[in-house]
């Protein structure tokens, strides 16, 4: 163990997820409430990750935007993925995912500083990627359906997303003011938020062929609402493949509703619905996206 780097990791006390070090320590977490709140999180997603791809996650390339300190790749790797990229725009994050990497000897990362927005995603070491992440990222994008698009190029089977949707029943973009002094702002002081129509309009936009909403237990967001009950959290999973892999992966799920679409190859399903309100509206909206490009 290189005991220089345990004295730096000790030393900060703003860690964003809940490490356990290898001396049986664990870090200083910015707020007490985070350990909970990414177990949560990561045991939301992790079953249809694993389920999805041909093999697991044993073998997979994995592409992890705005990492933070890496805490989700790096649990990939820890489960059989066997390289992480990570995606990250902040200087004191990648300092922090650089240190774990470095302390639990993860050889198969490396870590890229860049603007998911702005950055050659195809120029990423390593392009394409079997299984994306990108979470708590999308409602901070200015530009997030040309920014799908191009994650898009670079997912070969799988991307998944986990973000803050309005309760909106339409597929709209709402626009919010960043406060960028505030810990876990976006990188602009413009950004929108999706409703969950409008995710899955952009994910059909982007070229997916199989869009999975998750509907998870709220956690502690029944008590904690400071945006008001129509803004939640939901997770989605965007497969590409043939009709044949789809079928694969729906028959994999707990399909709890599929929403038909007659002029569009995408298929959106929903899975475990406990949370209100559903994607009411994408059919329309699918049926408007056909008139353009895809």
């Amino acid at each position: 163990m290189n005991d220089k780097v345990l004295r730096e990791i000790l030393e900060i006390d703003d860690w964003r997820h809940p490490y356990q070090l290898r001396d049986g320590q664990t870090v200083k977490m910015a707020k007490s409430w985070f350990t909970d709140w990414h177990q949560w999180r990561l045991g939301t997603v992790l079953e249809q990750q694993e389920a999805a791809l041909p093999g697991g996650l044993t073998g997979a390339k994995v592409l992890d935007i705005a990492c933070n300190d890496g805490f989700y790749g790096f649990d990939l790797l820890k489960r059989g993925a066997s390289s992480l990229v990570g995606l990250e725009a902040r200087d004191d994050a990648l300092q922090r995912a650089r240190l774990i990497k470095d302390h639990f000897e993860f050889h198969q990362a490396e870590f890229v500083q860049a603007n998911v927005q702005t950055y050659d995603l195809k120029s990423l070491p390593g392009a394409p990627f079997d299984l994306v992440l990108f979470y708590g990222i999308l409602y901070h994008l200015s530009n997030p359906v040309e920014t799908l698009k191009a994650i898009a190029e670079v997912t070969e089977k799988q991307l998944s997303i986990q973000t803050f949707v309005t309760g909106d029943e339409d597929p709209v973009l709402r626009l919010w003011t960043e406060n960028l002094v505030l810990p876990g702002a976006g990188m602009q002081t413009v950004a929108l938020n999706p409703s969950q129509s409008a995710v899955a309009w952009m994910l059909e936009y982007a070229g997916f062929d199989l869009i999975v909403r998750v509907c998870p237990p709220y956690f502690w967001a029944k008590d904690w609402k400071p945006h008001g009950p129509r803004r939640h959290f939901a997770f989605f999973h965007a497969f590409k493949g043939d009709e044949g892999d789809c079928a694969e992966i729906r028959n994999r799920f707990g399909v709890t509703k599929v929403y038909e679409q007659e002029a569009t190859h995408t298929q959106v399903i929903e899975i475990d619905h406990t949370t209100e309100p559903l994607i009411p509206n994408f059919a329309g909206a699918s049926r408007t996206a056909q008139s353009g490009d895809r």
